[in-house]
C-alpha cells in the first residue's frame, strides 16, 4: 500500500532550480530598484541660489557673506558691485556692526529683481 510521502515524492516541481534562481535574483534586483526610486521621492529637492537667497537675514557677517556668494554666483550685474562696494566696511570690521536700514532695502530689493 502506497502512503502519502511516495505520493509526494512523486510530485513533479514545475520549476528548475535555474528558473527558481533566476526568479529570485530578478526579484531581489526589482525590489531593490522601487526601494531606491521611492527614497529618491522622498528626498527633498535642494534649493535654487534665489531661494537661498531669499532666505537670508542680514544679521550676522556669515549671512553677508552668503549673499556676496549667492549674488555673485546668480548675476554679477553694475548693481550688485554697487552694493557689495557698500557692504565692505561691513564684511571686514572687527565685530558685526548692523547694516543701515537704506541699504538692507537695496540688498532686498536687488533680490527681489534677480
Amino acid at each position: 500500500m502506497e502512503t502519502i510521502n511516495d505520493i509526494i515524492d512523486y510530485m513533479p516541481n514545475p520549476f528548475s532550480k535555474i528558473e527558481i534562481i533566476l526568479f529570485t535574483i530578478f526579484s531581489t534586483i526589482l525590489l531593490l530598484l522601487s526601494i531606491k526610486v521611492f527614497l529618491n521621492l522622498l528626498k527633498p529637492k535642494p534649493k535654487s541660489d534665489k531661494e537661498k537667497l531669499l532666505e537670508l537675514t542680514f544679521n550676522t557677517k556669515e549671512s553677508l557673506f552668503k549673499f556676496t556668494k549667492l549674488a555673485r554666483s546668480i548675476n554679477n550685474s553694475q548693481a550688485l558691485q554697487e552694493i557689495l562696494k557698500e557692504l565692505e566696511p561691513y564684511l571686514y570690521k572687527k565685530g558685526y556692526k548692523t547694516l543701515p536700514k537704506e541699504l538692507e532695502n537695496r540688498i532686498k530689493e536687488y533680490i527681489k529683481n534677480v
